[in-house]
Formats: C-alpha cells, sequence, structure tokens
C-alpha cells in the first residue's frame, strides 16, 4: 500500500481505502508471502499511522467453524528465540477471526519470510502479558491508543512456541 494518510481508526481507513481495496490488500499479501515470502517479510503500514515498516508472518490456523486452513498475513515481535502476536483487530470490539481460531485451537503453521514451523499459540496474562504489550505499544505506534476503542475488551497477545525439534 502507498497511500499516504495518516489516518489510525479503522472506519477511517476504510473510507479512505474501501473495504474492496483493504481485502484485496490483504489477500495480496497472502499471495506475495506464497510466491516470495522474502519481499513479503516486510511491509510498509503507513495507511494505518505507522510511518515504519514491519516484519510480518504468514499464520495458517485451523477455522474454529469451518475446521478448513486459514491465513492470516500479521505484523509479529520477536520474543526470545520466538515470536509474539497481538490481537488488536485494529481497536474493534471484537477478537480478530485468527485469535479466536488459536483461542479454539492453538496448533499453527507459521511463515517467517522463508522459514516455516509448526508451532503451538498461547495467550500470555499477567507480567508477562503486561511486558508483552508495552513491547507492542513502542513498537506499533497505533496500538497505544486501540484499548481506547476496545469497549472493555481485553487485547489477546499471543506467544507462538516453535514444535520443531531441537538437536
Amino acid at each position: 500500500m502507498s497511500h499516504a494518510t495518516k489516518t489510525t481508526h479503522p472506519k477511517e481507513m476504510m473510507k479512505v481505502l474501501g473495504v474492496d481495496d483493504i481485502q484485496k490488500a490483504f489477500f495480496a499479501h497472502i499471495g506475495l508471502y506464497l510466491t516470495d515470502p522474502e519481499k513479503a517479510h516486510m511491509l510498509e503500514f503507513s495507511a494505518v499511522g505507522s510511518p515504519r515498516v514491519h516484519k510480518t508472518l504468514l499464520l495458517e490456523t485451523t477455522g474454529r467453524d469451518s475446521g478448513k486452513a486459514r491465513l492470516a498475513p500479521l505484523v509479529y515481535l520477536e520474543y526470545g528465540d520466538t515470536y509474539t502476536l497481538i490481537g488488536t483487530n485494529a481497536g474493534a470490539t471484537t477478537h480478530p477471526h485468527w485469535a479466536k481460531n488459536l483461542m479454539a485451537n492453538p496448533h499453527c503453521h507459521i511463515r517467517v519470510a522463508s522459514r516455516q514451523f509448526d508451532a503451538v499459540a498461547r495467550v500470555v496474562e499477567g507480567d508477562e502479558r503486561e511486558n508483552l504489550y508495552a513491547m507492542w505499544e513502542q513498537a506499533f505506534e497505533p496500538i497505544a491508543q486501540y484499548k481506547y476503542k476496545t469497549a472493555g475488551r481485553v487485547i489477546p497477545v499471543f506467544v507462538l512456541d516453535d514444535l520443531t525439534p531441537t538437536n
């Protein structure tokens, strides 16, 4: 996306980009990840109020109702030797579908650039959640405002535990 706007609220973003444009961009990013994961790994986010380029991964979950594979390109942060995700849904009052899928079945498949692995996602709580949430606020500016828009929904923070055997 190369839109120059600096909107931070998802409704404003949808007005600027149009829902069809957002959906096209979402599916285009999935397609790029499947064909050129190194290029797809870095994504520019100025359209949602972040002037930075962020690292993304491709999360594959199992649909909680359908049982089908579901793909979602997501911004992540490194956390030790693994990764963390945050289910902001851009400050909406409901969890994103990918987060609901992980809560129903935490087993998932991850693609980070050209690296792929199976993982188990866990929702973190307490001090670990607070520390990770603070990391997210520092790394992705819009998150600081999302907690005020969720109508009391606690934004889930996930850690992905790699299931790859170590030698």
